[in-house]
């Protein structure tokens, strides 16, 4: 590798946050988070095209829930939440991080809410399950 190649190890970790999984979900993540970012950053993927990414996906994703490929679409959706989570760590990591950057990946993290609840919820109201509904109107809010 080249002095400038980004490596694994040197990357930050991820983002302290609050909760009860939250250790075990560092201990268990870490690694492959660093690995992730590493990759992106050699790849030269900007923010955007990570955004992009993570919104095509998921459009991907509600086309597979249209045509009833539900296992398909939960590993499709791995990659879209990997792109998402990729984005900001891109750009903080280079130093690029605004809070119109934020703004723009947050509004297309909604459409892609939309894409994926929306969907999920007129396949559970078909099914007349009330609790896929309500489930997929609380994950909106």
């Amino acid at each position: 590798m080249s002095e400038g190649t980004p490596r694994a190890a040197d990357m930050p970790p991820p983002r302290d946050a609050s909760g009860l999984s939250q250790g075990a979900m560092r201990v268990i993540f870490t690694g492959t988070y660093r690995w992730l970012l590493a990759t992106a950053l050699r790849l030269k993927l900007s923010p955007f095209q990570l955004t992009l990414l993570s919104l095509v996906t998921n459009v991907i994703v509600g086309v597979l829930l249209l045509r009833g490929l539900f296992l398909a679409a939960g590993l499709v959706l791995i990659p879209a939440g990997v792109f998402d989570v990729l984005d900001g760590a891109v750009a903080r990591h280079r130093g690029t991080a605004s809070r119109g950057g934020a703004f723009l990946d947050s509004f297309l993290d909604r459409i892609s809410d939309l894409i994926v609840f929306g969907r999920s919820e007129e396949h559970t109201s078909e099914l007349q399950s009330r609790f896929g509904i309500s489930y997929a109107v609380f994950c909106l809010k």
